[in-house]
């Protein structure tokens, strides 16, 4: 069996097995920070790459895979979009249905399915996704899921808990926001907006009173977990609504 690749954090380049054998090797020795060596035969070595793991937190922004750029977040020990998802297609390249007549929604069953608030996309909204695009998975980049409930509850306790969460995590000001947009500082740079909702029935809701995010936990065989901010409270709210429900997604790195 063929070792695939050989990751270390000191720099980027790449060397076939082919490479190294022109040099009479025979061996790969690497010595870790413990002390203990690992050897390696080149015959079982296809390429090493050197890579650096922390790019990506450098750059401080992830695109998905229709280009859309998105800035990043670290909070605590995770790292978040600092915007809602607007991709149109899965990771593995499949298109996802976009659905704009409120009656083929509500008849869409369980399928995965997106749309745009009242089927306009200005560039700044994220996209609302009913639960079975969340259920089917390769929504968010590579790398990023949607974040499961636990996920949620240590972005809440780090941002004051539920008490005080929604005003660290809100967008601060009108823009987003019906006035008051109460206790928003946006302290920890989340820049969460009041995108709204398309019910299960398939009407649009709430625009810029309340942002409703999926988890990808469920709560029931039908619903999933989600988390709300609302313009009028600084707090934040749990709860689960039906997968058939639009509802925005927001993607968290997967472990550091």
């Amino acid at each position: 069996m063929k070792i695939a690749a050989v990751m270390f954090c000191l720099g980027i380049m790449t060397m076939t097995g082919s490479q190294a054998g022109l040099y009479g090797q025979t061996k790969m020795m690497i010595q870790k920070k413990d002390k203990t060596v690992i050897s390696i035969p080149l015959t079982e070595i296809d390429k090493i790459t050197y890579s650096d793991p922390e790019a990506e937190l450098k750059a401080n922004t992830i695109t998905d895979i229709d280009g859309n750029v998105y800035k990043t977040i670290m909070i605590g020990k995770q790292l978040w979009m600092a915007e809602d998802l607007r991709t149109t297609r899965f990771t593995d390249g499949v298109v996802i249905p976009q659905i704009e007549d409120a009656e083929n929604w509500a008849k869409n069953g369980e399928v995965p399915a997106m749309s745009w608030y009242e089927n306009k996309k200005d560039g700044k909204y994220g996209a609302l996704y009913n639960g079975y695009a969340v259920e089917r998975g390769y929504l968010c980049p590579k790398g990023w899921h949607v974040p499961k409930m636990a996920d949620w509850e240590i972005l809440i306790n780090e941002s004051g808990g539920m008490g005080m969460a929604g005003s660290k995590l809100k967008e601060s000001g009108t823009t987003h926001w019906n006035a008051p947009n109460f206790g928003s500082l946006n302290e920890k740079g989340f820049s969460a907006f009041g995108t709204g909702y398309r019910t299960s029935a398939g009407s649009f809701s709430f625009r810029n009173g309340t942002g409703i995010w999926w988890s990808s936990s469920e709560a029931t065989y039908s619903n999933y977990s989600t988390i709300a901010m609302y313009y009028n409270y600084q707090s934040i709210a749990k709860g689960s609504f039906s997968k058939a429900q639009g509802n925005c997604v927001r993607c968290i790195k997967d472990e550091l």
